[in-house]
Order: C-alpha cells, then sequence, then structure tokens
C-alpha cells in the first residue's frame, strides 16, 4: 500500500511541475517576447524629389485649371521651385528629426500658400490643396495606354 502512495505522489508532482511550466510558458501580462511592436504608420511620407520634375508636372495642370497667364505662369513656377528645394533641404538636414522635421515642412507650407495668395484667390488655394498631382498623373498614363490598344485593334 505504501508504494500505491509513493506512485501517486509521484504522479502528481510530475503533473504539478508539467501545469507549473505549462503556466510559465504562457507569459501572462508580459506579452509576447522577442516580438517587435509593429511600426508607427506615418500620415504623410515626404520624400526627395526631383525640382524640376514635379515643376513641370504640376504648372500645366495648375495654368489649365486656374486659367494664368504667362507671367502668373512664371510666378508660381518660382514659388513651386523654392518650395520642393526648400522640402529637400529640410530633408536632407540629419541634425532635423521626426516631429521637428515635420513642424518645418508644415511651416513651409504654410508660407507657400502665403506667396500663393498673390496670384491665387482663397478658393483656387484650397481646390489646389486637395489636388491630387500623383493621380491626375496615373490617369493621363491610363489613358494613353487605352489609346495605343485602340490603334493596335
Amino acid at each position: 500500500m505504501s508504494f500505491k502512495i509513493k506512485t501517486k505522489y509521484c504522479y502528481f508532482c510530475v503533473l504539478f511541475v508539467l501545469v507549473t511550466f505549462n503556466i510559465n510558458a504562457q507569459n501572462f501580462g508580459r506579452g509576447q517576447r522577442g516580438v517587435a511592436q509593429p511600426p508607427v504608420a506615418n500620415t504623410v511620407s515626404v520624400s526627395l524629389k526631383d525640382v524640376h520634375e514635379e515643376v513641370i508636372k504640376i504648372i500645366p495642370i495648375c495654368v489649365t485649371e486656374f486659367k494664368l497667364d504667362d507671367f502668373e505662369k512664371e510666378i508660381l513656377k518660382n514659388f513651386l521651385t523654392n518650395k520642393f528645394e526648400s522640402e529637400n533641404a529640410i530633408l536632407l538636414n540629419e541634425s532635423i528629426k521626426g516631429a521637428d522635421r515635420r513642424k518645418e515642412l508644415d511651416r513651409l507650407d504654410k508660407e507657400f500658400y502665403e506667396n500663393l495668395l498673390a496670384i491665387l484667390t482663397t478658393d483656387e488655394i484650397e481646390s489646389f490643396k486637395i489636388m491630387d498631382f500623383e493621380q491626375l498623373e496615373k490617369d493621363k498614363k491610363k489613358k494613353k495606354k487605352k489609346k495605343r490598344k485602340k490603334s493596335k485593334s
């Protein structure tokens, strides 16, 4: 009889140890170890831009949308060139990080829109702000592809 008690005691000890190890393996309340937190998504990503290419892309759209004459076109071209060059300078400056960089870019945008008041009305500036020049460029490329397909048929 004492042998049965010893085996039951031994089974109980083994079961207790296994349960204890299983509970420790769950990491309750401590999160997962070795798993990195997901990166915080940037709401607006700004990268270095080719100034000349960007200006060439934006100017024709603005001329047709806002009916600008040659003088206003040149002024807008200068404003855009200065804006993109300043953005690139801020992005290349490695001493400015994170929130400070975002503040500088916001200040630059605000200054750019104040300068635009010289040639555009406030309503036109608001419509300029919501224009998506990247999407307009993609639409042009799609139209060209459709024309090519039609001409091949």
